[in-house]
Parts: structure tokens; sequence; C-alpha cells
């Protein structure tokens, strides 16, 4: 069995090297593609048993390996969505027959589909999809940035280039109201108009738009009403078409060794400018109020929310979320590209297209925001370049080839052998 077995064994050898001859192969053909993985062949021993005196040659066995853990190149671009993750993750993706894969090639561009809509009608959108065909999925988010839903990822849409106007939801009110000011104890706002010049201390605008971005203003006045206490109500400025009207209170308490306040957020609603009748509600945060022996001094006096204006662009930030830039300056945020991790995520199952699936060697899928603890970040108008070496697998080559000829010769030489063996016969 000993020439039998050196031949096998030279046979196996040969098998090995042409998988590695493979796997350098296929690094080279893709050392330009996208976040491609470098795949390495591992080689491991196969003896067999063997007499006293004899020795019968095993085998050797090979496996294929991804180092998908190992990140490429920095490749810098100009387009907003060509988009690399900085550190460990995999952007989500989904096939044209909805199946969920990662891939680590961000490279997506807008294109227009036909997707049918619940009431079986067709309508075109824009999305993002890769040069394999795949949709870039993230969480759909509110106007205020929130998450408008239970965190289902779904294709990513752009909106058209109409005009658009932003509803406020919130403010932020912050200032440092005089100690110096004398107490006006007690004071009642007026329900259905602005209170009289002089029965008040402060006052400040802040401005807010409706549903149809029309401007709302928003006046906000404070009384001093204790020693360390101070009223705050917020009117409607009103209009030709509505009167002025009242819209909430709140009471501020601060503490007398430091000055800050203890108020928190007031909620109301607002009404439309144009339409009689309707709301939209409101909340303004009162939290960074204070109160020291310095003039009245306005920190922060704002809202969310604009008119109606064209959209320009976009922008994606390192924590993932995709805003929609418009011509008046407002970001609004309108999806949160959330990063995919695996405990072990050289173990997961690569297919074409540069995507990979969850296996039960990489354990199960978790999602994350990036930049949190375990996600890197993403970096916008940046691509992964390929972890292929060029100089390296050209010196595996070299080494692959020496060793697939070595073991062709000991197939020769076990092949003459079995020659002089047979021809003792004759």
């Amino acid at each position: 069995m000993g020439i039998y077995g050196a031949m096998r064994t030279s046979l196996s050898g040969m098998n090995a090297q042409s998988s590695r001859l493979s796997t350098i192969s296929d690094n080279i053909a893709n050392q330009n593609t996208t976040g491609y993985k470098r795949a390495s062949t591992e080689f491991a021993t196969f003896v067999a048993t063997s007499g006293h005196g004899s020795y019968d040659s095993g085998s050797v066995t090979s496996s294929v390996r991804y180092s998908i853990s190992q990140q490429g190149a920095k490749q810098y671009t100009t387009s907003a969505f060509d988009l690399m993750i900085d550190g460990n993750g995999f952007f989500p993706v989904v096939d044209a027959g909805g199946a969920v894969a990662y891939t680590r090639a961000g490279s997506f561009v807008p294109i227009v589909r036909l997707v049918e809509t619940e009431d079986g009608t067709k309508q075109a959108v824009t999305r993002l999809i890769n040069p394999a065909g795949f949709e870039l999925l993230g969480q759909k988010l509110n106007a205020d940035g929130t998450s408008s839903g239970a965190g289902a990822l779904v294709p990513i849409e752009l909106p058209s280039g109409e005009l658009k106007p932003n509803v406020s939801r919130s403010g932020v009110f912050k200032a440092n109201l005089p100690a110096s000011t004398s107490v006006r104890s007690p004071w009642t706002p007026p329900a259905g108009t602005l209170p009289a010049e002089g029965t008040y201390d402060i006052k400040t605008s802040i401005v807010t738009y409706d549903p149809l971005g029309t401007k709302v203003t928003l006046d906000v006045y404070l009384a001093k009403t204790g020693a360390n206490e101070w009223q705050v109500a917020v009117y409607d400025r009103g209009s030709e078409s509505r009167p002025a009207s009242l819209r909430g209170t709140s009471t501020l308490a601060f503490d007398p060794m430091t000055g800050k306040g203890s108020g928190g957020s007031l909620s109301f609603d607002i009404p439309h400018a144009t339409e009689t009748g309707a709301t939209f509600p409101f909340t303004l945060d009162l939290t960074g109020m204070q109160q020291v022996d310095a003039p009245y001094t306005v920190y922060k006096a704002e809202a969310d929310g604009n008119a109606a204006s064209s959209l320009e662009g976009f922008e994606i930030s390192t924590d993932g979320t995709l805003y929609e830039v418009y011509a008046d300056g407002t970001r609004n945020p309108s999806y949160q590209i959330q990063l995919a991790s695996f405990q072990s995520p050289d173990r997961l199952s690569t297919e074409p297209g540069n995507v990979y699936r969850e296996t039960q060697q990489s354990g199960g899928v978790k999602f994350g925001t990036a930049g949190s603890a375990g996600y890197g970040s993403v970096n916008s108008g940046t691509l992964e370049a390929s972890n292929v070496d060029l100089g390296t697998e050209l010196a595996e080559m070299i080494q692959s080839q020496s060793a697939y000829t070595a073991n062709s010769k000991v197939f020769q030489t076990g092949s003459e052998l079995l020659d002089v063996l047979i021809n003792l016969k004759r």
C-alpha cells in the first residue's frame, strides 16, 4: 500500500494547491472590487493509521476562509451615497425577492423603481441600490429624528424635488432672568388678547410653522410672581384672520443658591395660520432657564420646522442618519441606517453580489446605531477598498506552483515504481 498511498497523498496535495490557486485567482480578479474580502485556503493534515515498521501516508485537506473582519483601505469619492463603515458592522440590504443580506460594499446610487402599493397600483419610487441590485435598508424617522414605528427596516426611499414644508413640533427657550426684578404678584394672563404693556416683565418671540409652511409667531411673556418664581405665558400672536390667544402657561421655580430653574417642558396646541379651527401640537423646552443677578439674556429661542423649500441634496452623518437638505438650509432627518453585527463575521456565508448571509457558525444578527458600542461609524463620500494585497497573492502563487510541481513529481515517481514492479514479472 506504500506506493499507492504515496500517489494518493500527492494527489490530495495537488488538489489542495489547486484550491489555493483558485482563491488566489479570485483575489487578484477582485482586487479593485469595492468591499471585497480576501479568500485564503487553509491546510490540515489527515493522518492514516500506520503499523509497526511500516508507514501509510495520509493526505492533506483544505478549507476556504474569508477575512471578512479585516477592513480595507479608504477611498474618497464625491458622492454622498458612497458609504464606508469605519469599524465593525455591515449594511443591511434586500434583494428583489425580499431576502435580507449584508454587505460592506457601500457603493449606492439613487435608482427609480416601480413598486406595488397596498391597493395594487404601481408607483415610481427612488431607492438606494448597489451595483449588484441590492437595496439599502434603514429605519424611517419622524421630522424630529425619532423612530416612526417599531423599528422595522424598510428600503430607503428618497423624495423628489417638490417644495416641502416641515411643521414645527418642538422648540427651546433658554435664557437668564434677572434676579433683581421686582416681584409682580398676582399676575393673571388674559386669554383672548395679548397682555397689556407694563403688566409683564419680559417678552420673547419664537417663529413656528404650520403644516402648510405658513409662519405662526409665538410670544413668550414672563412675569416675576415670587422671590424665586416666574410665570410663563405663551401666546399665538394672531393675524388679520384670527385673534391672539393664550396657548399655555407654566411656573418656573429657581434655586436661590444656584439660580438653576426647575421648569420642564410646556406642551400646547398651535392654531393653523389659515385653516380655522385646526391646530398642531407643540412642546417648548424650558429646562435651561436660570435666574442670576445679570441682565436678561436669551441663549436660545427657536423652534424646528420650516417654510416650503426646494430639495437641494442629501447628507449622511457618521451615525447613519440620512438628512434631506433644503434650499433654506433646513436639514430634515428621514432615515437611520442601522448596522448589522455578528459574533463571528468570518463565518458568514458568501454569495454573489459581494453580500453575506448569516450561518449557524456566524451567530445571529444584531442591529445597532453606527457609532454606538460595538459598531463602527458611517463615512459618507468614502468607499472601502478590497483587502487584497497583490504582492502577497503573487508570492503565494509562486509557492503554490512549486508545491503543485513537487506533488506531481511524487505522483510521477510512484507511477514509475509501479512500472518497475510490474516489469519484474516479465
